[in-house]
């Protein structure tokens, strides 16, 4: 075997190497990406909670108010 087609079998490996290195790292940018949409979104679902706690006792006040209202109108 000489040393060109040692280097060159060499440098094959190397650059799949490289590849699939470089493959790892893409997909953990991506994994990276995802978990932090995913933390956003569930933030996003957490604050549409609260409002929604916060309307329905609101709410729940209105109803008593309206009743205390009645009682005392009568």
């Amino acid at each position: 075997m000489t040393f060109a087609k040692l280097s060159a079998i060499i440098y094959a490996h190397l650059v799949y190497a490289i590849e699939v290195i470089g493959a790892l790292i893409i997909l953990a940018f991506l994994l990276d990406i995802c978990m932090k949409m995913w933390s956003l979104l569930q933030d996003r679902v957490i604050a549409n909670y609260r409002v929604q706690l916060r309307i329905a006792a609101l709410g729940k006040t209105m109803r008593e108010m309206k009743k205390q209202e009645k009682k005392h109108d009568d």
